[in-house]
């Protein structure tokens, strides 16, 4: 991240992230027995990021899946997994290869961050998940972590918003990020003017490497009038991706987006999965007559689907609910949300509390990304789940620690919390 993190410590990204990242009180290990808000809802496994050798906060204080000093991770984010050959990935973000934090974390000393690479990827035993993974590995040169989708001229970093398997084909979601740090919040919930588009990656690999598209490419144009500058946000800087059924039949690629920061509301596309690089093919949400979804060939008519605000998202198919689930960060409940839907375009159910990110232990926490592709004829497809669909999983980041953990949904249990 560059200048961010130093930038980020006092910026108002981070309470846009759930307010500031406080050290919890000793007491908090007592309280966090249940790992959420809910343990019949939710449970936080263990860390997938983080050195050996560094005592968790209480109640972050979780097994550690692999020390990842090993491969010259210090910390990273995100987690965003696709699966690949009977495997898991996961795609991280910003990671922070600095072996030398004399036993710290990041916000308790920012001065050992760095250097960034601009982001990584992982490899878990699947395909149905068990608890804690007991194996990872990273995509390394040499010794050391390497970023699968490098920076160009001009770019802070690259940071991957969502990610889905089309065949033998992954394909990712990502922002061109310019610069980071508290000047990048725009004024009016408009979201990260340092953000400068939004576009899609490939990769033939499995994610060992991905190469940028020409397009499609959601820009965001930035004009400057003296020291204030304004922006149009189209609404897919950044998007989850999902694979299932199209409006007309035959398998699709599901574009779920939101503008770049954590404010907007989010918005809907389309493309057949056969044309995914075809800009042409794409449809957006413009609206709904009596139910029925109008689409439209412009991103700037893409109507909201769900309210503001709208932070890190993912879009999971659930075969046993025969429901769409949405998992999001929502900054101004200060938690981590789940919503179900019959369809990709609504009507989305209301909110219902996974995790807390406003109260110790997990003030400062973001993310929630999961993955299930809906199979021909709603079909159970592929899910990051276990064997028995009971469990949804999920990754989750934390701020204060910046490390990355993976958690588990009752299926059943969202159901029930969101049944009228």
């Amino acid at each position: 991240m560059g200048t961010r993190f130093a930038a980020l410590v006092s910026a108002s990204v981070v309470s846009a992230a759930c307010a500031g990242v406080a050290r919890p009180h000793p007491s908090a290990r007592a309280v966090y027995t249940t790992h959420a808000v809910n343990p019949v809802l939710t449970q936080v496994l263990c860390r997938l990021t983080g050195p050996a050798g560094i005592e968790a906060p209480p109640g972050l204080d979780l097994p550690l899946a692999y020390p990842t000093d090993g491969v010259g991770i210090d910390g990273t984010d995100l987690g965003i997994p696709f699966p690949w050959a009977g495997s898991w990935r996961l795609l991280f973000g910003d990671t922070d290869t600095n072996p030398a934090r004399a036993g710290l974390y990041h916000q308790q000393d920012p001065t050992v961050w760095g250097p960034i690479e601009p982001n990584a990827m992982a490899v878990l035993p699947g395909p149905a998940l068990d608890g804690c993974p007991r194996a990872v590995r990273w995509q390394v040169a040499g010794r050391t972590v390497a970023p699968v989708l490098p920076r160009e001229d001009g770019e802070a970093s690259v940071i991957f918003a969502g990610a889905a398997t089309v065949g033998a084909t992954v394909y990712a979601q990502a922002m061109s990020v310019g610069e980071w740090g508290p000047a990048c919040d725009a004024p009016d919930a408009r979201g990260n003017v340092c953000v400068r588009y939004g576009f899609l990656a490939r990769s033939r690999d499995g994610g060992e490497h991905f190469e940028r598209l020409p397009a499609p490419r959601w820009e965001l144009p930035h004009r400057t009038f003296g020291s204030a500058r304004t922006y149009t946000d189209a609404g897919f800087a950044q998007a989850a991706l999902a694979v299932g059924e199209g409006p007309g039949g035959g398998e699709a690629l599901w574009l779920f987006g939101a503008q770049s920061g954590r404010r907007g509301p989010l918005r809907l596309a389309w493309v057949p999965a056969g044309q995914v690089e075809d800009p042409r093919a794409y449809r957006y949400l413009s609206g709904l007559r009596d139910g029925a979804p109008e689409w439209s060939v412009d991103a700037l008519e893409a109507v909201p689907v769900v309210p503001a605000p709208v932070g890190e998202a993912s879009v999971a198919w659930l075969p046993s609910l025969r429901r769409w689930v949405l998992l999001r960060l929502d900054v101004r409940a200060q938690a981590l949300v789940a919503s179900l839907a019959p369809r990709p375009w609504g009507p989305w159910t209301a909110p219902v509390r996974v995790l807390d990110c406003g109260d110790s232990p997990w003030n400062g926490c973001y993310g929630g990304f999961s993955y299930g592709s809906e199979g021909p004829g709603g079909d159970e497809g592929r899910r990051f789940a276990s064997a028995d669909g009971r469990w949804l999983y999920f990754t989750v980041s934390h701020w204060g620690t910046y490390e990355t953990y993976l958690a588990r949904l009752s299926v059943d249990a969202l159901a029930a919390a969101v049944a009228p």
